[in-house]
């Protein structure tokens, strides 16, 4: 059984690093983490942090590496919109990258949601 404050030692393609807890639930500490957000984003961008982020899911798709994470912003709503606005575009997702975890993240008014602020 692992608890909260319990890390774990591993070496892995030549790093040794203490694992927290996280590992175990899936998120890796050695995956590099990426964001999209495609009403503030630019594909130029370096996509490492929410204020960098890309404008495609295909550039963090691009970007990433096995195992790494791709988070994707929720597109903003209009006032009195009753649809949220979707992303719409193919993504095309190479076998090596094996592991790699897509995911959605609210931030602000969503569908049903009503504000965050």
């Amino acid at each position: 059984m692992a608890y909260a404050n319990t890390v774990y030692p591993e070496f892995r393609n030549g790093q040794l690093k203490w694992l927290s807890n996280e590992v175990l639930s899936g998120i890796d500490d050695f995956a590099n983490v990426w964001y999209v957000d495609a009403d503030n984003g630019n594909d130029d961008n370096v996509g490492n942090t929410p204020e960098t982020a890309f404008a495609t899911i295909q550039a963090g798709v691009t970007a990433a590496s096995s195992d790494d994470i791709v988070f994707i912003r929720n597109r903003a709503m209009a006032t009195g919109a009753t649809d949220p606005v979707s992303y719409a575009e193919t993504i095309i997702i190479p076998a090596d990258k094996d592991r790699l975890k897509l995911i959605g993240y609210n931030e602000g008014r969503t569908q049903g949601g009503g504000s965050a602020d």
